[in-house]
């Protein structure tokens, strides 16, 4: 797997934020997926519609392996956890649950196959981040603060 991440403010923040990308990946790819998987991630000061982040594919849309993902630049733990919540749309993306397609200029979502319409919180796959990105969080936390760091990092 092969990540790049641009706009952290130090290395240490960089470093912290592969750990977790490469932890989280483990937790919802299968090793055999990882090799292919390219991962560009970029921290920013805004981010549209007041979003904490975003996940899209950037290649192909039915076998999607590369992705950009952007995340507000926030305290850690929110972009930790915003982090695990758009890692779980990139599963989603791979594994063919979540696909995007265009039609005539407008944005179609299916998921499992089948085209979905709702708001934002009833929508199935928000529901799974949202699920999982607490969890996936505090695993990571755990596992890593048994890891020597740097405390500044988990200000």
């Amino acid at each position: 797997m092969q990540v790049n991440i641009y706009g952290a403010k130090n290395r240490s923040l960089t470093n912290f934020l592969r750990k977790s990308i490469y932890f989280f990946a483990r937790k919802l790819l299968t090793y055999q997926i990882l090799p292919y998987i390219h991962i560009k991630v970029v921290i920013k000061k805004e981010l549209d519609d007041d979003y904490l982040g975003t996940c899209i594919y950037i290649d192909d849309e039915l076998k999607p392996r590369e992705f950009l993902i952007e995340i507000k630049y926030t305290d850690t733990e929110t972009m930790l956890e915003t982090l695990a919540h758009e890692m779980v749309h990139l599963k989603q993306f791979v594994k063919g649950q979540l696909k995007e397609r265009y039609m005539n200029g407008k944005r179609l979502t299916f998921w499992c196959n089948k085209p979905m319409r709702r708001p934002y919180w009833n929508q199935p796959w928000e529901k799974e981040a949202f699920c999982m990105q607490v969890f996936l969080k505090e695993s990571f936390l755990e596992e890593y603060r048994g890891i020597k760091c740097h405390k500044s990092i988990l200000v």
